[in-house]
């Protein structure tokens, strides 16, 4: 195994751990269970993620509980580099970040989207690096974030954004 794959089995690995704990810990709030109810009949979810991704780790419990949820809704998994050219369509400031969370209607036509990390840890990310921080220091207050209850952000993050698919005569 190289180097490069060695890292990838070890993110991989730490990641389902993480995604079971909060798959344990997570219960959707009343907020997002109704953002979830005015969605409409026979949405589809589209997620693109990587196992080795912690920010696909944190929010995929969150995104499966719509499904949950509601039995008509659809959540189709789709790994980044084994589905590019549906990748190359969301991309994020040019690049192929993940997660991303498409949501479509019943005839395909796309909704909203959502990800790939919530607005404050990218804000978080963004002051560590202006301040000169490695690699490193930013993955491991990535993580410190997350496990200080950041995958909450996601939901209300979320929670946000399946509003915005739902035409506002629905909402009354």
């Amino acid at each position: 195994m190289s180097p490069t794959e060695r890292k990838y089995y070890f993110y991989s690995k730490y990641n389902w751990e993480r995604q079971q704990g909060v798959s344990e810990r997570f219960d959707p709030s009343p907020a997002f269970r109704e953002a979830v109810a005015a969605l409409p009949d026979g949405a589809r979810l589209l997620y693109l993620t990587e196992d080795w991704c912690i920010d696909s780790a944190y929010s995929f419990p969150v995104v499966d509980s719509i499904q949950e949820l509601r039995g008509d809704i659809s959540l189709d998994i789709y790994i980044r580099d084994e589905n590019l050219e549906l990748m190359d369509r969301y991309l994020t400031n040019g690049g192929r970040s993940v997660p991303k969370l498409v949501v479509q209607n019943r005839d395909g036509e796309d909704l909203c989207t959502w990800g790939p990390k919530a607005e404050k840890l990218v804000a978080l990310r963004t002051t560590l690096q202006e301040q000169g921080a490695g690699g490193p220091a930013v993955v491991q207050a990535t993580s410190d974030w997350y496990e200080d209850g950041g995958w909450l952000e996601i939901e209300r993050e979320l929670t946000d954004a399946l509003l915005t698919c739902v035409p506002a005569a629905s909402l009354s």
